[in-house]
């Protein structure tokens, strides 16, 4: 586990300035072949925003007047793990031709896309705030609590994608399996509603043990929409568990890292 810590802190500080190098560069790519650029980053969460917002507040006549920041928050934290999850499932599989000439730690090849979406994710949350003037929701100096929160997020979201782009390099069809998951997770972790109101006792207590995107979600509601500090019990067990899936995951990534490069060349 020691060898396992020392070794990514070490690939870390080698690889930090192309893992920065190929988000920007991926970023870049990404709005050179768009017509409308950078601003489908804004557009995309809050056309979805106005979506959910209409099905939940005029189909099923709930959800109050500031409902849209409620939803808006949900899919930004949710947006983040989904999509860096899903880049994932295949990403060895779409770096072959650099894994195969070139030695590359494979968890660099997630990072790249992580940090994109979190760039992402960042630029949705001062759009957050913007709206948040429009409709005169006050800000909070627990806003603070956002970084610890995020790095929880991050931790979190590395070790799922360090998992499922090791099962993606031999299995395929994983990425229909993936994708199913998470969209059922979609529905439970409290994106369009919140846990604590629609889920009773001990189900919610459940959930959030289980899920951690719902207890991501509930949080940063906490302290950006209800002005106050997350749970701290379910913050540090995350924490936790977070932190120990990453040093499995990596320690099993480290192992068939040569076996990843002969897979994707035969396939």
């Amino acid at each position: 586990m020691i060898i396992t810590i020392k070794r990514f802190i070490a690939d870390i500080k080698k690889y930090w300035e192309y893992i920065n190098f190929a988000s920007r560069a991926e970023l870049k790519s990404e709005v050179a072949g768009s017509y409308l650029g950078w601003v489908w980053w804004i557009l995309d969460p809050l056309f979805f925003m106005i979506v959910y917002t209409f099905v939940v507040r005029f189909v099923f006549n709930s959800g109050g007047e500031d409902f849209p920041i409620f939803v808006f928050i949900g899919l930004t934290a949710w947006n983040f793990l989904n999509n860096t999850v899903l880049n994932s499932v295949q990403i060895i599989h779409s770096f072959r031709s650099i894994i195969s000439k070139v030695y590359l730690p494979k968890f660099v090849l997630i990072l790249i896309r992580l940090n994109k979406n979190l760039i992402k994710m960042g630029i949705s949350f001062l759009l957050v705030f913007i709206l948040m003037g429009f409709f005169n929701i006050t800000f909070s100096w627990k806003l603070i609590y956002l970084l610890p929160l995020m790095i929880v997020h991050v931790i979190v979201t590395f070790a799922i994608s360090i998992f499922v782009a090791h099962v993606g390099v031999f299995i395929s069809d994983s990425v229909n399996v993936v994708t199913v998951a998470l969209r059922f997770l979609f529905y439970i972790s409290g994106v369009l509603f919140s846990i604590a109101d629609r889920i009773p006792q001990p189900w919610s207590k459940i959930l959030l043990l289980l899920d951690p995107i719902a207890f991501m979600i509930q949080a940063y509601r906490d302290v950006i929409y209800y002005h106050k500090l997350f749970d701290l019990n379910y913050f540090v067990y995350w924490l936790v568990i977070g932190l120990f899936l990453c040093i499995v995951f990596l320690r099993m990534m480290y192992k068939y890292e040569n076996t990843y490069v002969k897979v994707v060349q035969n396939g």
